[in-house]
Order: structure tokens, then C-alpha cells, then sequence
């Protein structure tokens, strides 16, 4: 369906622009958002790579039990049952420290491997896998790369100047999904 939309937007745009007789600018405008598409998409594989190799250091130095170690108190908190297993609380911690530096895409399988961990082959869903689904949906973000690098190849002034804002509306919004996730699993468990 939103194939269809995106070709009905691209002929409209298009025959617009032969009507009115504007047919350069349109292609101009094709080419120009072409190039900064390829230069964004090397930006942000650069980005990529460096945070996926930030995590693999951390992965295998002693600093994920370190991290482990310093998040127990949060992951205890929100997945009790799963912090009991030391690999899968450090495999979370990991997690949360991906979301924190604002990776979801190496957060995502990691989050993959610990949601197959959790699952207790019943075909039910407990509350560690809720609460993992919630917290991946609204992470604390500390470092929002992706946005600042999108800010910073688009031109902004300031692109770190958001990060206050970031800051105040990813605990916000994580402290929320935490208790939503904490009264649903208590209602489920009635």
C-alpha cells in the first residue's frame, strides 16, 4: 500500500513539474537529493561501524562485567527473573549500554539473542520479555548518534545542543514504559 502512495507522490510531483513548465528544476532537485542521500548514508555507516566496534571492545574486554556490575540495580529492577542468570545480566547490561550510546541498530540483536533466552518454550510471554519489548521501545538515549549526525550533515549550528532535551524526554518517556510495563505484568499476574 505505501508503495503505492510513494509512486502516486513521485508521477503527481513529476507531471506538476512538466506542467508548469519546471521539468530542470525537478531534476535538479532529483540529482541534488540523490548525492546528499549517498552522502548521508556514508555518514551514518561510518557512525555505525565505529559504535558496532565500541560495542565488540566492550563485549570482549572486562569491561562489560564492570558494566554488568554497575546496571545490576536497573536490571534487577526491571527483569528480576533474568538478572539471576550472570551471562544474561551482562548480555543486558550490554543492551542497555548500546541504547544509552544511542545504537539501536547493534542493540536490536543483542535484544534478538536475550528475547530467545527469556522464551520458556510455553508460547506464552512473561514478564521479562514485556519489559524487554518496553525498554527497547523508549531506551534511556545519552548519546543520540544518529540524530546528531543527521543534524551535523544537514548543517545545523549546534548539533549537540539537543542533547538536554534528549536527555529530559528519553527518561521520561523510559521511566514511563518501565511502570506501565511493571502495573500490566502485577494486572497479568491477578
Amino acid at each position: 500500500m505505501i508503495y503505492k502512495l510513494f509512486a502516486f507522490g513521485m508521477f503527481f510531483c513529476f507531471g506538476y513539474a512538466v506542467m508548469s513548465g519546471e521539468i530542470a528544476a525537478c531534476m535538479n532537485s532529483v540529482f541534488d537529493g540523490a548525492g546528499s542521500a549517498v552522502t548521508l548514508l556514508l555518514t551514518l555507516a561510518g557512525m555505525l561501524c565505529f559504535w558496532n566496534g565500541t560495542v565488540n571492545i566492550i563485549k570482549s574486554s572486562r569491561f562489560l562485567s564492570y558494566l554488568s556490575h554497575l546496571l545490576s540495580p536497573l536490571v534487577k529492577f526491571i527483569f528480576p527473573s533474568a538478572s539471576k542468570n550472570t551471562d544474561l545480566s551482562e548480555r543486558l547490561s550490554l543492551f542497555v549500554c548500546a541504547n544509552a550510546l544511542g545504537i539501536g541498530n547493534a542493540a536490536t540483536p543483542i535484544a534478538l539473542g536475550i528475547m530467545k533466552e527469556l522464551d520458556d518454550k510455553n508460547e506464552k510471554v512473561n514478564d521479562d520479555m514485556v519489559m524487554l519489548c518496553l525498554v527497547s521501545t523508549a531506551p534511556i538515549s545519552l548519546i543520540p548518534t544518529t540524530v546528531i549526525s543527521i543534524l551535523q550533515e544537514s548543517g545545523f549550528p549546534s548539533p549537540l545542543s539537543i542533547l538536554p532535551y534528549v536527555w529530559l524526554c528519553s527518561l521520561i518517556s523510559f521511566v514511563f514504559s518501565v511502570f506501565i510495563g511493571k502495573a500490566y505484568c502485577a494486572l497479568r499476574r491477578r
